[in-house]
């Protein structure tokens, strides 16, 4: 028993101990203080300037040879390969040639078709306006015999529906030969547009699917050309939208920095990559005369764009956002006061102040 006695009273003092611990009642009504930098640490600030700022863009690029996909411009057999893979080739060699007679038959046979819908059209407006002609004859021969007023407005009005059918039929005649000759044209235009011509001097690396008799269509790369004497970028994609806005685009190759002009790809290319599903990339010309550029060296493109210069502008990680909108921590005397500020144009490390701060101004800094 007294043993008993000894551990109740001993739990019982523990417990009360532990209930008289300071901070353990109330605490979580408390109001947690401000945070303040630690004693002795300096605060990062930065000075309000008056620059530049502008966005940039980069992609990885690669120096590569020009090369130009080639291909027919109209569908059809081919007739004749002349070039194989490694050959070299000069600016105008007939690289390749489609069988035309299956075109210039149908271009025969349409021309037929048009003469004769011209001749009978010719013939059949000959026949109305005749028709027409004794249609009037037979009027002033009733007015002479002295018809009635009621057969002369019959008559009358049979010549105005002749004349009414005449006007259709040569609109109708009109029509059919506007249609018969554009599709002659579609047909000629493409007639002497069969050779596939080598439009610089250079090397054939590809040949996909030639062979003599082979149906070929158009707008579909057959053959690939390098030209080795050009040097040209070329980059991961970017849309020529996002290109517009550039203020300047130059690239880096090592230690070098040279301006480059993007080279836009044609409409018929673009189209025939689009629709057979080839990788796209961005190219880009290079203005490096005399350098010592080589193929296969990395290269990082830089889009600038947006620049603006002489404006006031503070480190991007000054700025700080709540729902009453964008402020930052100007100092004085040491300390952090809130300062409301207008935003303009940001970059990665750049925001422009259009009011709020003045030049010289300092601003508190976020790591």
């Amino acid at each position: 028993m007294y043993w008993t006695l000894k551990r109740t009273a001993a739990l019982f003092l523990a417990l009360a101990g532990i209930l008289l611990l300071p901070g353990c009642q109330g605490t979580a009504e408390q109001q947690a203080p401000e945070l303040l930098e630690p004693v002795g640490v300096q605060m990062d600030t930065a000075a309000v300037t008056r620059g530049e700022i502008y966005n940039i863009q980069y992609l990885d690029g690669e120096i590569k040879p020009a090369v130009e996909a080639l291909y027919f411009k109209t569908e059809g057999t081919l007739e004749k390969k002349n070039v194989n893979v490694g050959d070299l080739v000069t600016k105008g060699q007939v690289l390749a040639q489609l069988d035309e007679s299956a075109l210039l038959e149908q271009i025969d046979a349409l021309q037929k078709q048009l003469d004769y819908q011209k001749n009978d059209a010719q013939f059949s407006v000959q026949q109305q306006q005749l028709d027409i002609g004794i249609a009037k004859l037979e009027l002033e021969q009733m007015r002479e015999q002295g018809a009635s007023a009621a057969q002369i407005q019959v008559k009358e009005l049979d010549i105005d529906k002749l004349e009414t059918a005449l006007s259709h039929s040569r609109e109708l005649q009109a029509m059919e030969q506007k249609r018969l000759s554009d599709q002659l044209a579609e047909l000629q235009a493409k007639a002497g547009d069969n050779q596939l011509v080598a439009p610089y001097d250079g090397r054939v690396v590809y040949i996909g699917g030639l062979s003599e008799g082979a149906a070929v269509q158009g707008y579909t790369p057959v053959l690939y050309l390098v030209n080795e004497s050009e040097l040209v970028i070329s980059a991961e994609y970017i849309s020529e939208a996002d290109l517009r806005d550039a203020t300047r685009i130059y690239a880096s190759v090592g230690d070098q920095i040279y301006d480059v002009a993007y080279e836009p790809y044609d409409q018929e290319e673009y189209v025939s990559r689009v629709l057979y599903g080839e990788d796209m990339d961005t190219r880009f010309s290079i203005d490096a005369a005399g350098a010592a550029l080589e193929s296969g060296q990395y290269v990082c493109i830089y889009i600038q764009s947006g620049y603006k210069e002489d404006v006031l502008t503070v480190p991007v990680n000054a700025l700080y956002r709540d729902e009453t909108g964008q402020y930052v921590y100007r100092m004085e005397d040491g300390k952090r006061v809130r300062c409301e500020v207008e935003v303009g144009m940001t970059s990665d490390v750049k925001a422009e102040i259009l009011e709020g701060l003045q030049e010289g101004d300092e601003v508190y800094v976020k790591e």
